[in-house]
């Protein structure tokens, strides 16, 4: 059975820093952390992650506010390193099995499937590029932008 999680960024104190668009298209950026768990999207149109704290031994959950737009599930695979890829994640396809040079693709939903979108292909299916990928940060980054990210 697959394994369902969610990740969402929680605003507020934290090391990470990511930067949103809002409607209006203007820029802002928001400091916190990145959290994994359940996601719970509220009738008032909050939405947060549940998640137990790793550092408590009990089995309580801690309920997380987190900006919806980040929100992103958990594909099921994970990178040549380990690290679990996310829906929003940026990877840097290259390696052994790379022929081409080194790019960076973003990971997204594509007709049901996971898929790495980079610039010299619209989308490819993640299963057949997971294992020359390494997740180099997310789409909300601040310091990754433009097409000379790899």
């Amino acid at each position: 059975m697959r394994e369902i999680e969610f990740r969402g960024f929680s605003f507020g104190d934290g090391p990470d820093l990511v930067r949103i668009t809002g409607p209006d298209g203007n820029e802002r950026f928001c400091s916190g952390r990145w959290l994994p768990g359940s996601l719970v999207r509220w009738a008032d149109g909050d939405t947060s992650i549940l998640r137990s704290d790793p550092d408590d031994d009990s089995d309580q959950l801690s309920q997380y506010f987190v900006l919806p737009e980040t929100v992103g599930e958990w594909t099921g695979y994970c990178d040549k390193n380990g690290r679990r890829i996310y829906e929003g994640d940026r990877v840097r396809l290259s390696g052994d099995n790379w022929t081409d040079a080194p790019e960076t693709a973003e990971i997204e939903l594509h007709a049901g499937c996971w898929c790495a979108s980079y610039p010299s292909v619209a989308w490819s299916f993640l299963v057949a590029k997971v294992k020359d990928a390494e997740v180099i940060g997310t789409v909300y980054d601040p310091e990754v932008t433009g097409d000379d990210r790899a």
